[in-house]
């Protein structure tokens, strides 16, 4: 808050349009966010369900391989551990007749044994370790890809992110309802007569003149107005016009004092003002700034007698309008 001691402005108070525009900006902001998260849980689900489809394939494949498997492991042990009942010895007198016969018989025997390992008893060992080999490596690799599928249905977090959403939308909603609560308190004080503080400046350069400017981008655009603003909570009428002649015109005064105040109602605005004229001196070698170039078309230096005859009537601000109709004089600071 800026006062005639020299300190800077203050930082200005939020006003309903602000709080409109923040309202909208949020609104919009949360309406964004939301359909980019409802997008992103609708892609998830969507892969979660193909992804299922092929998991459940895979725990078949997977259940029906294990089966297969066990059942080639299980035929070679079974095999290899089977034991043969003890052949009985023959008795005395058929070994002499057995040993004619085996002269006979051990060449067969070494023939069907030759046969039988050339037909490939040694080979098909080979072919079966080779074919266990293999199929242990396929088990190992195909337990591997299913891992990684399974990895990337957890991924997808789909309850976590609908959770989310239901969160993120309550919290949303719980932020919403206090902005449009403040917005209605807004409102509400907007029916209500509020204070504005016009300031006229004289100055030594620029004898029997006031400061005037041309509004814009609000409520009597166009019209003609002096510097000047809202009073705000807890300021003097002093201090909130040397605040406003220093925010939207740079210029540093002094000699504050009360002038006049007028009852405004505008109803085509919908708004109810009471005006404080304050009147002050622009310290020399000062030239007006124009500060807030969205709110103001720029600043000159009228006679107030110009202000007064019915050319200008008709574009001035309605409460420097009744200010020239009420009969008051500003004073006159000498060259």
């Amino acid at each position: 808050m800026a006062s005639s001691s020299g300190h800077g402005p203050s930082k200005k108070r939020r006003t309903l349009a602000d709080a409109d525009e923040d309202v909208r900006l949020y609104q919009s902001r949360l309406a964004e966010a939301t359909k980019k998260m409802i997008v992103l849980a609708r892609e998830n689900a969507r892969m979660k369900v193909l992804l299922q489809k092929y998991l459940d394939k895979d725990d078949t494949l997977l259940s029906t391989s294990q089966m297969t498997m066990g059942s080639q492991l299980s035929q070679p042990s079974q095999s290899s551990t089977t034991v043969l009942p003890p052949v009985p010895p023959p008795p005395l007198h058929a070994i002499h007749e057995s040993n004619s016969e085996d002269q006979t018989s051990s060449s067969s025997s070494y023939a069907v044994g030759d046969a039988v390992d050339s037909f490939g008893g040694s080979n098909s060992q080979d072919c079966f370790s080779s074919s266990l080999s293999s199929s242990m490596h396929d088990e190992f690799v195909f337990d591997s890809q299913l891992s990684q599928l399974d990895d990337v249905a957890n991924t997808s977090h789909l309850d976590e992110i609908l959770s989310f959403l239901d969160r993120q939308e309550a919290l949303d909603h719980d932020r919403l309802f206090t902005m449009q609560s403040e917005v209605a308190t807004l409102r509400e004080s907007a029916t209500v007569p509020r204070v504005g503080v016009g300031v006229l400046l004289y100055s030594a350069a620029h004898p029997s003149c006031v400061l005037i400017g041309v509004r814009k981008a609000s409520h009597g655009a166009g019209k003609v107005q002096l510097p000047g603003g809202h009073l705000e909570f807890g300021e003097s009428w002093e201090e909130c016009a040397v605040r406003e002649v220093k925010e939207e015109t740079d210029l540093d005064i002094g000699d504050v004092t009360f002038a006049h105040s007028t009852n405004d109602i505008m109803p085509d605005d919908d708004k109810h003002y009471i005006t404080i004229f304050m009147q002050a001196t622009v310290r020399d070698g000062q030239v007006p700034v124009r500060m807030e170039p969205d709110k103001c078309e720029g600043w000159e230096w009228q006679p107030w007698e110009h202000l007064k005859s019915p050319a200008f009537q008709a574009r001035l601000f309605m409460p420097l309008r009744h200010l020239t109709l009420s009969g008051f004089t500003p004073h006159t600071v000498e060259p």
